[in-house]
């Protein structure tokens, strides 16, 4: 296939925030941000944004910085794709960036350990994924390395689905203006997006007697209510009654969690497998399930973000959390279309007692069906 045929032709959204970006820049602004939803493609909008910035800014580099690998190995993949002649390095633990690349992918991890090696002069583009992350102190402190002490030249481009981070923060502190932002009911009545099918199930869990740390429940404690045999049960119990046959990602409330319930769903001839921190074949099992050989993949704090698997058909929170920005990153994963998929069943273990806080309701419009369990 020519490299003609690998170039994305955007959606209009897509270009509509490309142009807005574009528009902004060239009239002097050079702090903003995008807020577009999981799934609606930042990393495509992204590599168009680099596309049409590279004539305008001469000789000057582009650094994109990212926090997982995941999402450094996406956006390569994505430019190269789109723009095969365009140099690009990735600066990641033992992978080395090249200097005289033009668009530089880092992970925050590195570039804070290694940002003296890079003039901060050279890159007039510096794009942070995942934007949200940026009020951290190592976040701050490459983005002053880089952006601080300028002639204000330098464009500095965010994208989340969520600027307002768990700690009550925006990271609008850092990004001054929004350039774009569309919302997931739009998306979905675009059809860009597939509706929500949500099934809230109640059990007993006494979530307000958990402490909170970094305004999520504290993972001990959240672990601790879930990962009991009743608990386990009940999920078991609601999955094989709502989604069962359904290719499902399943998000645990702690590692121990995920490969307990995982023995129990592989007890009932379910196949499961689990995804966690220190998986050494992850790629070997990410590839069963997109292939279907795996029914259910359960993970702790690894699949929120940077993977796209359009054919994930259910979502099981398996894990309550008081975070808005946790909640629709791990949403948002099952929402993306996909051949003869209508839409994403969305099973919700719930607090009897509470009601549950969210940014939004599930389907925010597009909700189907609401179910409870005891």
């Amino acid at each position: 296939m020519s490299p003609q045929c690998e170039r994305f032709l955007p959606r209009p959204y897509q270009e509509k925030a490309v142009w807005e970006v574009l528009s902004l820049y060239t009239g002097g602004s050079r702090k903003m941000l995008l807020h577009l939803p999981t799934g609606a493609g930042k990393t495509i909008i992204a590599t168009l944004i680099i596309e049409r910035l590279l004539p305008l800014i001469d000789s000057g580099k582009v650094l994109f910085i990212a926090h997982r690998r995941e999402l450094l190995d996406q956006t390569s993949e994505k430019l190269q794709q789109h723009l095969p002649g365009l140099a690009i390095s990735i600066d990641q633990g033992e992978r080395r960036a090249d200097p005289t690349a033009q668009v530089i992918i880092a992970s925050i991890q590195s570039l804070s350990k290694r940002k003296d090696a890079y003039r901060p002069d050279q890159f007039s583009v510096i794009v942070c994924d995942e934007c949200h992350r940026a009020l951290a102190p190592s976040w701050v402190e490459v983005i002053e390395h880089f952006n601080d002490e300028r002639d204000g030249d330098a464009l500095l481009l965010g994208m989340t689905a969520t600027p307002r981070r768990t700690d009550g923060r925006s990271a609008l502190d850092l990004f001054d203006l929004v350039a774009y932002e569309i919302a997931k009911p739009e998306l979905q009545d675009l059809g860009y997006l597939v509706p929500i099918q949500y099934w809230g199930v109640k059990a007993a869990l006494s979530l307000d007697q958990i402490k909170r740390s970094g305004g999520d429940f504290q993972v001990g404690a959240l672990s601790a209510v879930m990962d009991t045999p009743q608990v386990r049960a009940l999920t078991l119990h609601a999955w094989e009654e709502k989604a069962h046959g359904r290719k499902t990602l399943v998000f645990c409330a702690s590692v121990r969690h995920a490969h307990r319930l995982a023995a129990d769903f592989a007890s009932k001839g379910h196949r499961a497998e689990v995804l966690d921190g220190r998986t050494r074949n992850r790629e070997e099992i990410l590839e069963r399930f997109r292939r279907g050989d795996v029914a259910l993949l359960l993970n702790y704090g690894v699949l929120t973000e940077g993977f796209d698997d359009p054919s994930i058909q259910c979502v099981l929170l398996a894990r309550p959390t008081a975070s808005p920005l946790v909640y629709n990153q791990c949403l948002g994963r099952g929402l993306r279309p996909a051949p003869n998929k209508t839409h994403c069943t969305v099973i919700d273990i719930v607090d009897r007692g509470r009601r549950a806080k969210r940014a939004e309701s599930p389907g925010n419009g597009s909700l189907k069906s609401v179910a409870n369990s005891g």
